[in-house]
């Protein structure tokens, strides 16, 4: 046999053995999170005094409860870009997901229309307000007046996006957000609202009106309204953490899909 015909050989067995060993290679798949109705679904039904902030690095779930107003109107901070409204938009999915509309309703304020266009009108959504229309400030006013009379277990979320617009509005309307701020949780309104630690200058002055706050990314610590330790990498959009009990709570919040019990930690308990 000369070396030609032992190279061909030789050629046609590695040929061979690739093929087999082939099939014992599994296909590649990108990893991927479970979205956030594959989330809930394995979560299981929550308590309908709770709202799902997330969950934590026990797969637990991170829960408001809108019973207590311990808590009080919760700020989430973070740099451009590291997913605010992302987070916001997903507690409004999660509230359509988890609640009737009779236990549970949501309205949204925000300077930036667009970014809320693909919200589907429901039961659950009281509306979205541009920031500097008069019909926001009609809803602030009707939402201090049910707040006033509410002696029920309904709630409403506030979801204000971009907390720095609230210095452009008439101090009737300041006023009246101040009283929600304040009183709003005893009362089942519940302001969330986020802020951009990239320029938060413009509201330094409301970090007072603040006991829970939710991280994102940020760069500069120092810029901050609410101090808190550093962590490590984030990814923008779903990794967030907070401190409850004296402890930093890593939270994860899934999306949508189609966008970007006792033993449950609730917060104010």
């Amino acid at each position: 046999m000369n070396k030609t015909r032992r190279y061909y050989q030789a050629l046609d067995a590695l040929v061979e053995l690739k093929a087999e060993l082939t099939q014992y290679i599994p296909e590649y798949e990108a990893p991927t999170d479970p979205h956030l109705e594959m989330v809930l679904e394995n979560i299981g039904p929550l308590p309908k005094d709770s709202l799902f902030l997330g969950q934590a690095d026990d797969d637990l779930p991170v829960l408001l409860n809108l019973f207590d107003s311990a808590p009080g109107p919760l700020l989430i901070q973070a740099d451009s870009g590291a997913g605010k409204t992302a987070y916001l938009k997903s507690i409004a999915s999660a509230i359509e997901i988890c609640h009737s509309p009779q236990d549970v309703q949501y309205g949204v304020i925000t300077d930036k229309p667009n970014e809320w266009s693909d919200r589907i009108s429901t039961a659950h959504n009281i509306g979205m307000f541009p920031v500097l229309e008069r019909i926001t400030f009609d809803f602030i006013l009707s939402l201090n007046t049910w707040a006033h009379s509410n002696r029920g277990d309904q709630s409403v979320i506030l979801l204000w996006d971009n907390l720095s617009t609230v210095n452009q509005l008439e101090m009737e309307m300041v006023d009246n957000f101040r009283w929600l701020l304040l009183r709003g949780p005893a009362k089942k309104v519940w302001p969330i609202v986020t802020v951009n630690t990239s320029a938060p200058s413009g509201v330094l002055g409301w970090k007072d009106y603040f006991r829970t706050c939710i991280n994102g990314r940020t760069q500069d610590v120092s810029r901050r309204l609410v101090a808190q330790p550093a962590v490590g990498a984030m990814r923008d959009g779903y990794d967030f953490w907070m401190k409850t009990g004296g402890e930093t709570v890593n939270i994860w919040m899934p999306h949508q899909q189609g966008s970007v019990n006792s033993e449950f930690p609730l917060l104010g308990q």
